[in-house]
């Protein structure tokens, strides 16, 4: 019994379809090779088998990057609670020189 590759369930070939290797798929998403057989064996990534080497898909790397969902950074909490200090701080100072100005 054959075991089905996610390869072969890739539709087929179009003129003027993109392929890269796998290494040039990396440098378009920097991960893992590990990782690139991983995202083809979810279907994330498409790929095709030519002469015993394995051609991703340009179309289907800038899918990859169109799907992927926007960083949103934040402030770590330890830096948020120094800035904080810092604005207490400051409004505790501003607080005693009113004091010593207007006793």
């Amino acid at each position: 019994m054959s075991r089905k590759s996610p390869l072969n369930n890739a539709p087929p070939p179009t003129l003027g379809m993109k392929l890269v290797t796998i290494t040039k798929a990396r440098e378009r998403i920097p991960v893992s090779k590990a990782q690139i057989y991983k995202l083809l064996g979810k279907g994330k990534l498409r790929a095709r088998k030519v002469a015993g080497r394995t051609l991703i898909e340009v179309s289907s790397i800038d899918e990859l990057i169109a799907e992927a969902p926007p960083m949103v950074f934040s402030v770590p909490p330890s830096v948020r609670r120094a800035e904080e200090a810092r604005a207490t701080r400051k409004r505790l100072a501003a607080q005693n020189e009113q004091a010593t100005l207007n006793p």
